[in-house]
């Protein structure tokens, strides 16, 4: 949560779950569906999206955990969710091969990006609200106008099954996570794409890349089950934390 406090957890067959940071203590639970998978909390830490395999995407009192709504519309198993930083909308990724917008007020969706050919396994907007960037099973990562739902920008030169994606605070990059075994990190703010960093993170695949606040690190996860944080500008490794028996996922 923004305030350091809370921590959200979902998963594969579990429930959604909210951790006291300091003591690790369970404070809530809640069981949409039999899966739930991408959770993002807003900018004040009063609402929690949780998007789920059912596949509907659920707003939450971060609080309680009560249900305060819902986005309906996709058509198959759900994957991701963010909320942007204005806290006003959320995209949301899911297996019919679409990324949506939704307005967080009435939960109504606002735009569809139908692109990619096959599932959408990541989505976030960029910091100033204005972009979204998608990376899918096709091997493509778009980037698209949030006004207009045109397609702005595609990024090439990726290896393997695409994961995550994270925005620059910037807003000029954009780190990519590979099946590849790398993390790789691409200037935008020239109208055009060019990579300007690869780490070799994992040769086995890297299934999370995730740019810190300050953009001065990468944390990564790979199919090592080790999580490894990077200096973003020169690749160095700083720290790396090894799996502790359970699979590691973001």
């Amino acid at each position: 949560s923004p305030e350091a406090q809370r921590i959200v957890t979902a998963g594969f067959g579990d429930a959604v779950r909210v951790w006291d940071a300091g003591s690790g203590e369970e404070l809530l639970q809640a069981r949409p569906a039999p899966s739930s998978w991408g959770v993002a909390i807003d900018p004040t830490g009063a609402l929690l999206v949780a998007m789920s395999d059912d596949p509907i995407a659920r707003l939450y009192d971060l609080s309680t955990l009560d249900e305060l709504g819902r986005f309906v519309g996709h058509t198959d198993g759900g994957i991701d969710a963010t909320i942007s930083a204005d806290g006003r909308r959320v995209v949301t990724t899911s297996n019919d091969g679409t990324a949506r917008v939704w307005s967080v007020d009435d939960q109504q969706e606002l735009l569809v990006f139908n692109e990619h050919t096959g599932g959408v396994v990541s989505a976030e907007f960029s910091p100033d609200g204005e972009l979204v960037a998608t990376a899918g099973n096709d091997g493509r990562v778009l980037i698209w106008e949030v006004d207009t739902g045109a397609v702005q920008l595609e990024l090439t030169g990726h290896a393997g099954q695409l994961g995550q994606v994270s925005w620059h605070p910037s807003g000029r990059e954009l780190a990519v996570a590979s099946g590849g075994g790398v993390a790789q990190v691409f200037d935008i703010s020239a109208g055009g794409s060019r990579e300007v960093l690869t780490i070799e993170a994992d040769p086995g695949g890297v299934g999370e890349a995730d740019l810190s606040p300050d953009g001065m690190l990468i944390a990564t996860v790979g199919s090592d089950q080790t999580a490894r944080i990077f200096a973003a500008d020169t690749a160095e490794l700083i720290a790396e934390f090894p799996p502790a028996g359970d699979v590691l996922t973001s």
